[in-house]
């Protein structure tokens, strides 16, 4: 089983939830985090009342729940793991049980959402090349006759499945081996550190 560990600000911020924030006020603060998290904050109603009487715990369990929920929905939790996890925490029954129904309405929204968010660069999924020789064109009476490559690195769109362009570039023999030999420098990096 895949295990969270969760930091003492993000703990401290759950055992918030029912105690020094009251229940009212933990359940309008879950709902309120997660559709922040979902939606734009032109959909959301402003809930003042939540910082009102003590802001700082209420920004720290705030924070928390966005915590525990998109680390939950990364290492693909479902209800019984989450319950696990909160319980294992402390966390109050009443929050525990508001957490569980929030995440299970919302469990596919937040999936999607988690894939979009970050600054993950995207993943190469596909390579296409062309060779191609300058031999004569339009404007000269003679071409280089050198040989380069045409490559367009890309990846195919999660949702439609359509092809997206990464980087198109162009290359000659030297330059294109170059590549390749930093690639497998990069492969060979990554091997001298999965073995330590």
């Amino acid at each position: 089983m895949d295990h969270i560990e969760l930091s003492s600000i993000v703990v401290d911020g759950l055992k918030c939830l029912n105690t020094s924030i009251n229940t009212d006020l933990t359940k309008k603060l879950i709902s309120n985090a997660v559709k922040m998290a979902l939606y734009s904050d032109a959909n959301i109603p402003a809930n003042p009342e939540i910082y009102a009487t003590k802001p700082d715990f209420a920004k720290q369990a705030e924070y928390a729940v966005l915590t525990v929920i998109f680390l939950s929905i990364k290492h693909n939790y479902d209800s019984t793991k989450f319950r696990s996890l909160l319980e294992s925490h402390n966390v109050s029954a009443m929050a525990v049980d508001e957490l569980i129904k929030v995440y299970d309405t919302n469990k596919t929204e937040l999936r999607v959402k988690n894939l979009t968010t970050g600054i993950s660069l995207p993943h190469m999924t596909n390579v296409e090349w062309k060779l191609t020789c300058d031999v004569k064109s339009s404007q000269t009476e003679c071409g280089s006759g050198e040989l380069t490559y045409n490559i367009h690195l890309g990846r195919y769109k999660d949702k439609t499945g359509e092809r997206e362009t990464i980087a198109d570039f162009v290359c000659n023999v030297e330059e294109l081996q170059s590549l390749i030999y930093k690639l497998k420098e990069i492969e060979r990096q990554y091997e001298r550190l999965s073995e330590k």
